[in-house]
């Protein structure tokens, strides 16, 4: 499965040892193998199916036993000890008058706390749930008076959707909510084992969404912001630092100056980069070297053109123009503001503060998330067709497409 990123090459070592980090450890799996490909202003991670199959069905018994929930959300909570006083200390440091040497401090304890936020919110990714869904729904299937695939779904949904206030606005009625589910418990008698998965994931669902998402946003923020700096003190612009590793940059920033192998391998990986992992070793590939490993490596998982599959978030189905915004100008009120009513929405993910914007939708389509991320809570709440998890969207399709968005089957298409 392929998946857009927020970040580029700088974080490729970080998106491998992340899952090293906490979830395979605790979730008792190993990635095989995966790749990182920079291509064209864009990074994309591809996850073996069965690697992620894995994590689910490790994530799956882990979470069977109750006092495990504690373990994730201990962890969540020390990496965000570890990560609030760093940001808060580095938002009132004024970076520019920073030395070379002192930037380089503050962006090695960066990367190293990003590791941990990552890993933190690794616990909590989508893809560790495709067991709990199963588990969830076959009961739904059994216990329903009418189990249509619709019903399912919605009961699933509210089920499953979190009940706890959001740091930011969200206009859902949580009294409503808690009254639904507990309706919902009463009438079905769930098995004691499928309520400690319903509690799971709205625990870690909820996390995921007010907090690790947005300890590391604040991470990557402050590195971009450093590199706006270097890019003012040396030959190479803000962007190119982001296609350094971390310890080329610790060079430039130690020597004062860009060599020239580092310099040379900058140009190479602006043509195309590949990072080939193997469990934790990794290999990275450039420039004309990379386009034959990605004809190698890729082949029939190379990206769509036309038409993406995701998860069904929301029945219907629906045909308008596409608004798309793209991670690298990604900004809440842009989103907010430049969103027309009637429009699909195709972002990344969808965020509370993203909520005037999802009001105008005609239906919601997003790289990341599951049944349980807003997109999916606000889709239902507005009664819009809604695809999640559709990985690439954003690259895929651009602003004024004409798509046809089927909620129902998780199929997005130009048309």
């Amino acid at each position: 499965m392929w998946e857009e990123l927020v970040s580029l090459i700088y974080h490729t070592n970080c998106s491998v040892d992340c899952w090293y980090a906490y979830a395979c450890p605790l979730y008792k799996f190993e990635m095989s193998e995966n790749l990182h490909v920079y291509k064209e202003n864009s990074l994309y991670g591809y996850y073996g199916k069965d690697d992620m199959e894995a994590n689910a069905k490790g994530a799956y018994e882990f979470y069977l036993k109750p006092e495990n929930l504690q373990v994730a959300i201990d962890i969540i909570k020390k990496a965000g000890k570890r990560n609030r006083p760093y940001v808060e200390r580095v938002r009132a440091t004024n970076l520019d008058e920073q030395s070379n040497e002192e930037l380089a401090a503050i962006l090695a304890e960066g990367y190293e706390t990003l590791i941990d936020t990552i890993g933190a919110h690794f616990l909590s990714m989508p893809q560790a749930f495709w067991e709990f869904e199963r588990h969830i729904k076959a009961e739904l299937k059994e216990k329903l008076k009418e189990p249509t695939p619709e019903a399912i779904e919605t009961a699933f949904l509210d089920l499953t959707a979190s009940t706890k206030p959001a740091e930011v606005h969200d206009s859902n009625d949580m009294e409503a909510l808690k009254q639904k589910q507990e309706d919902l418990l009463t009438e079905l008698k769930l098995t004691p084992d499928t309520k400690q998965l319903l509690h799971v994931i709205r625990e870690l669902s909820w996390l995921r969404l007010n907090k690790t998402r947005i300890w590391q946003t604040d991470c990557r923020n402050i590195e971009w912001s450093i590199f706006q700096v270097l890019g003012k003190r040396f030959p190479i612009t803000a962007h190119q630092f982001r296609l350094c590793l971390p310890e080329e940059v610790q060079e430039i920033l130690k020597k004062g100056e860009v060599p020239e192998h580092i310099m040379k391998e900058i140009k190479q990986r602006e043509i195309l980069c590949i990072c080939h992992a193997k469990g934790k070793d990794k290999t990275y590939y450039a420039g004309e070297e990379a386009k034959e490993k990605f004809k190698e490596l890729v082949g029939e998982k190379g990206l769509p053109e036309n038409e993406v599959r995701g998860v069904p978030a929301h029945p219907g189905v629906i045909t308008a123009k596409a608004r798309v915004f793209k991670n690298e100008d990604y900004s809440v009120e842009k989103t907010n503001s430049e969103m027309q009513k009637g429009e699909v929405l195709v972002i990344q993910n969808s965020w509370p503060e993203l909520l005037p914007a999802c009001s105008k939708a005609a239906a919601i389509v997003t790289n990341e998330g599951g049944v349980c991320s807003h997109g999916s809570v606000v889709a239902r709440e507005f009664g819009i067709p809604c695809v999640v998890g559709a990985i690439v969207a954003t690259k895929v399709f651009k602003t004024g497409d004409t798509l046809e968005v089927d909620g129902t089957n998780g199929v997005v298409r130009k048309v």
